[in-house]
């Protein structure tokens, strides 16, 4: 009733499309990679449902940071290109070498020691007013507020499908 397409991979097309997670893919153009965006129109399936399909599709999920101790930057910094730098070790003659890189420009390897050092001199230069801060606090306990609504209502919504 209504579903036209056909074929073997009718399925999958549709559990692939974004769209009925209230998302819209932008393609990528010379500033960012192709990107998905919240759309305006409601959401038919939640984001998580959406994201559950893709893993079981074997559609690869954006990339989330997993900082580690070694190399808290990385997924955080940006190449020039716009791309997420991630870091990994690099073989010198006796020792590995820890190194922040982009994913497109792979032969372009950045010190982990000389990065954290400037990183750490532009940490020390920055300083936030008092009424800076209350509105960093305010706009963050709202996104939050946010987020868990959102998760309250998708929470609901579950629990009266069960139902």
């Amino acid at each position: 009733m209504g579903f036209t397409i056909k074929g073997n991979s009718a399925i999958q097309k549709v559990l692939s499309n974004c769209v009925y997670a209230g998302m819209i893919k932008v393609p990528a153009d010379k500033k960012q990679p192709d990107r998905l965006v919240k759309a305006i129109h409601m959401a038919i399936v939640s984001k998580a449902d959406f994201w559950i399909a893709q893993e079981m599709l074997g559609n690869k999920r954006p990339s989330k940071t997993q900082p580690e101790e070694r190399f808290p930057l990385r997924g955080i910094l940006k190449c020039w290109c716009g791309q997420h730098m991630t870091a990994g070790f690099t073989k010198g003659k006796r020792n590995y070498y820890l190194y922040y890189r982009c994913i497109k420009h792979t032969g372009v390897n950045i010190s982990r020691i000389e990065l954290h050092k400037q990183f750490k001199a532009l940490l020390d230069e920055l300083s936030f007013s008092e009424p800076q801060i209350k509105k960093i606090r305010k706009l963050v306990k709202g996104k939050l507020q946010d987020a868990i609504s959102e998760k309250e209502n998708s929470i609901a919504t579950k629990s009266n499908q069960i139902n």
